[in-house]
């Protein structure tokens, strides 16, 4: 608002004096998260996708010894290493505006979010992120889903993908891969199997269910159904956590956790599992 002021000067002349007032209606930046303006991405997840449970084994990586984890976990049990390597190099290449600048123009492959992923189709990182990383539908199925992980070569995204620290604990003479990527909340790979490998996230969260060989999900049946399988293989990870977890007996439980920027998840060998993005993820798997 305006406002005039009187005062009287040194000459004994008066002064009028306008005052101006501006009021300043609250920062619409004020409400953004401090980690989307950071990195670009969205973490928001709807709270009903995390459980709160964590029944896998954390140690911190600076005290884990490789001849500790060959012993302890090596295709033994999951486990979650805390800070292993220091991989903020390529966290820092991943935020949203560092990817798309350098990387957005380069065509990359999309796979079908059911068990077997055999469906794929190829689209610029700069339009699966922009108008398809949408967060997911509790209606879709996995096979209808479109999601990006794995596909990227080392002869277009070597200077990225060269940027990770792997964990320290592959041996020198043991192959291994890279399966990198990013989704949209709710999206991920539901239940599948293959050799062991390590999962650290650079932004977002994970949240990973895990069974033993012997529980397998699709040997598991409801009580009452005995010939009623609780997972089909094109269901996708949001539809089993919101139609099927809810319902299962102590005894069915999978082994679960969230893992955070920070953390690598070891999964055991032929360990069946099922993954769920919590907020816009990024993510680099090894597979060994």
């Amino acid at each position: 608002f305006f406002g005039t002021v009187m005062s009287r000067a040194g000459d004994g002349c008066l002064l009028l004096c306008l005052l101006l007032v501006v009021v300043v209606p609250p920062c619409h930046f004020a409400t953004l998260n401090t980690k989307t303006v950071i990195t670009g991405w969205n973490p928001q997840a709807d709270p009903a996708l995390d459980s709160g449970v964590c029944n896998i084994r954390r140690v911190d990586g600076s005290a884990l010894t490789f001849q500790a984890f060959m012993t302890t976990f090596k295709n033994k049990a999951p486990v979650i290493i805390v800070h292993p390597t220091n991989n903020s190099a390529m966290a820092a290449a991943t935020t949203r505006p560092e990817l798309l600048m350098a990387y957005g123009h380069m065509r990359t492959m999309l796979s079908s979010a059911n068990t077997y992923s055999h469906d794929t189709t190829w689209v610029t990182l700069d339009h699966y992120v922009s108008e398809l990383m949408k967060p997911q539908n509790s209606t879709s199925s996995g096979k209808d889903t479109f999601y990006n992980f794995g596909g990227h070569s080392m002869d277009t995204w070597g200077p990225l993908l060269q940027q990770y620290i792997r964990p320290p604990y592959i041996a020198a003479t043991d192959p291994w891969s890279y399966s990198f990527g990013m989704g949209a909340s709710g999206s991920g790979v539901p239940f599948h199997v293959h050799n062991d490998g390590f999962s650290e996230v650079f932004h977002g969260r994970k949240r990973w269910l895990l069974y033993p060989p012997g529980m397998e999900p699709t040997l598991l049946k409801f009580s009452g159904h005995l010939h009623q399988s609780f997972f089909h293989p094109d269901e996708s990870s949001l539809q089993w956590v919101l139609g099927t977890y809810p319902f299962l007996e102590p005894h069915q439980m999978p082994l679960e956790c969230v893992i955070e920027p920070g953390e690598v998840l070891y999964f055991p060998s032929m360990w069946y599992h099922a993954i769920l993005n919590l907020g816009e993820t990024v993510f680099i798997s090894t597979f060994t």
